[in-house]
């Protein structure tokens, strides 16, 4: 449900704002003095920003693969239409299909490399903003509410460990659906 709601921007904006407004609220309204609560929340929210970067990062890979997909369908279309004019010529127009076919291949091929490394660039780059954004948050939180470097520093790094799992959980959930 939450992919399809994050197909619009202006919705994936407002899960995002929505999560992170809860996660502030979840530390400054509960009691984390204990050690392990904090850490408890702390992954708590690593994890649910890990997913929410996913679904983010799925879009783009479904931009990805529509993009392909119609890469796919122009190669098959300008093999049959270009191919078959040219497979009739008398001598040459054998040889001339098949330099047509492989000419449609290798354009298709660098569609597919360049699709990829631009999708895995634009997922990469929001990975590293969200984690920045993740331990920036909890600095602020910190700073606000007066706790030592090794308290915000063990709560950066549960989160950080729990954005890579929740993260990957819903990658798998999300591109198994596929």
């Amino acid at each position: 449900m939450l992919r399809g709601v994050s197909e619009d921007p202006e919705n994936y904006f407002l899960l995002h704002e929505s999560e992170r407004r809860y996660m502030a609220e979840q530390l400054t309204t509960q009691d984390l003095s204990d050690p392990e609560a904090l850490k408890n929340r702390a992954a708590k929210i690593g994890e649910v920003n890990g997913a929410i970067n996913a679904i983010g990062g799925d879009i783009h890979l479904s931009e990805r693969d529509a993009k392909l997909s119609e890469a796919g369908d122009m190669r098959v279309y300008g093999y049959h239409v270009i191919g078959g004019a040219i497979t009739g010529i008398p001598v040459v127009g054998d040889m001339a299909q098949r330099v047509v076919d492989g000419c449609w291949n290798e354009w298709l091929k660098g569609v597919s490399a360049e699709e990829g490394l631009l999708a895995r660039e634009r997922i990469s780059s929001g990975n590293d903003a969200a984690q920045t954004d993740l331990s920036r948050f909890f600095k602020s939180w910190g700073d606000e509410t007066h706790q030592s470097d090794t308290t915000v520093g063990a709560a950066q790094r549960e989160a950080q460990q729990s954005y890579t799992s929740g993260r990957e959980s819903a990658y798998d959930a999300l591109r198994e659906r596929k």
